[in-house]
């Protein structure tokens, strides 16, 4: 029987399983011990049998490609006739998307040359909006390309959704083939034209009446209910909201836009920021990418003095609260240097909510993973940026990012996404309260040398600064226990599910730098990062039942350490 998910209490489940369990389109997969973290990470590069990766089929889209868009790759590849030994395929959305992959990849050892098909209908009559759901681009590499190809999907998110997939899998057959390559041309197997009237076609919804009720949704959250500090009220119009099919994408084109625009080329990314928004940012053409990763008043005055000196910025990039140190930057501080020295502020509020806090007044860009509490479903993937219209760099941002954005939301993304938020309030605020029981119970425990949440680490009064007057802290946590063992005692007693994302309506954990840093623990714990961490995100379950289950790791904790041997304790890998 298929597990269940009662989001009455918090649960874990058998490794595989997706978040939620029986959801095709799941965002997030279980892994429900710490040595299965271990080894998804460390199996990345294995194709042995026994490869954890071949037993877990789901994940967090821009991690693992989907079961669905595989599939559909596979039928590129048995359509064009090519040995799948030797030639791997990707399907993106855009012919900018694929070009884009494509102008990295490097194969002088390869006798296979990248190239990209063009998969559309032979319709007469096919309206506009469908004709471009039913179009995508079928990127042909050498499968020594792969992890090339992979990184890109993963620091871009410019991938095909499985929604899309799965859509055009049903269609495949009717679809034609055109290449630069004739050996890739292909007519397609049946129905060479298409007639509007065939019902798949037809009656495909274009979702537009959905996309704009989430940008006016958008638009209500994301504006001020106060003037701050003499600071104007801002509110955005939904022509000020534009939406992506995940963060990630929305970050690497913003990166992109910002760095075409005439002016200084250096951008600043200031606090520790997600680090695939690092990888976005470094993809984009920017000259010289200055980082402040602690995101120190002291790295400030750094900055500060840099300015005074002569030195000019074009963008810089935070996160309030930042992912897993929960950290908040002094936007106050950063919005008086970016008047002063003219430059532009984008604000990643992914964790936070605009529910929670009021920051458009302060930045000119705000960016926002909808994947997270917006939609809390944990079965579909979108982002959002919001531009300050009040932004004295308002019309070049708007002219810079229109020239290159591309509405690659699909339809049915954007239905179930718009349905998944319409309660996102209401569901912020009780995973606000839930959150803040559980960071009460794990500060006290002695086991416990710290926990990250905006409401205890030592810039908490700049996260309170931005409240709203019924906003709250939000329900990400990160957690850090004084023995490194002990940590993976604590995750695996955990009963809650877990595995990748966060802002899920059930609680989720992870650790944190094994999944995200898992080849690179000793640098990110030179900035801060314990390797041990977990990052806990708190759902909406009944709040005794969640802080039952927290208990019960926290006593399985004191059992552990009361018969170890003190002393020397080491992450193991």
């Amino acid at each position: 029987m298929e597990p269940h998910l009662d989001l009455r209490k918090p649960q874990a489940f058998p490794l595989g399983t997706s978040h939620p369990p029986g959801e095709k389109h799941a965002v997030s997969v279980s892994l429900p011990t710490w040595q299965s973290v271990v080894r998804y990470r460390r199996d990345e590069q294995c194709n042995s049998i026994d490869n954890l990766k071949h037993k877990v089929t789901a994940g967090y889209p821009r991690f693992y490609i989907h079961q669905i868009v595989q599939n559909l790759s596979r039928r590129v590849i048995d359509r064009l006739r090519l040995d799948a030994d030797e030639v791997n395929c990707v399907p993106f959305p855009t012919a900018a998307n694929a070009s884009q992959c494509m102008a990295g990849l490097k194969t002088p050892n390869s006798t296979i040359i990248p190239e990209i098909v063009r998969f559309s209908p032979r319709a007469r009559n096919t309206m506009i909006e469908t004709e471009n759901w039913t179009t995508f681009y079928a990127l042909l590499f050498p499968v020594t390309c792969f992890d090339k190809v992979m990184g890109y999907w993963r620091d871009t998110g410019s991938g095909i959704s499985s929604r899309q997939a799965e859509y055009l899998l049903e269609l495949f057959d009717n679809l034609e083939s055109k290449s630069a390559n004739s050996d890739y041309c292909t007519s397609g197997r049946k129905d060479p034209v298409i007639d509007i009237e065939d019902s798949k076609w037809h009656k495909f919804p274009s979702g537009q009446a959905e996309k704009q009720a989430v940008k006016e949704l958008i638009t209500h959250l994301s504006t001020s209910e106060s003037n701050n500090d003499g600071f104007a009220a801002v509110s955005p119009r939904p022509g000020d909201v534009f939406l992506f099919p995940n963060g990630m994408s929305a970050i690497y084109t913003l990166s992109r836009a910002l760095a075409s625009c005439p002016g200084p080329h250096l951008v600043v990314c200031y606090g520790w920021l997600y680090g695939e928004t690092r990888s976005a940012i470094e993809r984009s053409a920017w000259e010289r990418i200055i980082f402040y990763h602690r995101g120190s008043a002291e790295e400030l005055d750094g900055l500060e003095a840099s300015l005074a000196s002569g030195q000019r910025i074009q963008a810089l990039f935070c996160e309030c609260p930042g992912n897993v140190l929960l950290a908040s930057p002094d936007l106050y501080r950063i919005h008086a240097l970016a008047t002063t020295y003219n430059f532009i502020i984008v604000c990643d509020n992914s964790v936070s909510t605009a529910v929670n806090i009021d920051i458009l007044p302060f930045v000119d860009i705000m960016v926002t993973s909808l994947t997270k509490m917006f939609s809390g479903g944990c079965n579909v993937t979108a982002g959002s940026v919001v531009l300050n219209p009040q932004s004295p760099h308002y019309a070049s941002i708007m002219s810079r990012l229109a020239t290159m954005y591309e509405d690659t939301l699909f339809p049915l993304d954007a239905i179930t996404l718009q349905k998944n938020s319409i309660d996102v309030i209401s569901r912020v605020q009780c995973a606000n309260i839930n959150a803040l029981a559980v960071v009460e119970l794990i500060a006290r425990h002695p086991s416990v040398a710290q926990v990250n949440h905006p409401s205890t680490v030592p810039t908490a009064a700049f996260y309170k600064r931005h409240c709203r007057p019924r906003g709250g802290y939000g329900q990400v946590l990160g957690i850090v226990l004084r023995n490194p063992h002990s940590a993976e005692v604590f995750y695996n007693a955990l009963d809650v599910c877990k595995g990748t994302s966060f802002g899920t309506n059930f609680t989720l954990c992870i650790p944190f730098a094994l999944i995200a840093h898992y080849h690179e623990l000793d640098w990110v714990e030179s900035h801060g990062i314990p390797k041990h961490i977990l990052r806990l995100s708190v759902g909406l379950e009944d709040t005794e039942e969640i802080l039952r289950v927290v208990s019960r790791a926290l006593k399985a904790v004191e059992e552990f350490e009361r018969v170890q041997t003190p002393g020397g304790a080491h992450i193991r890998n």
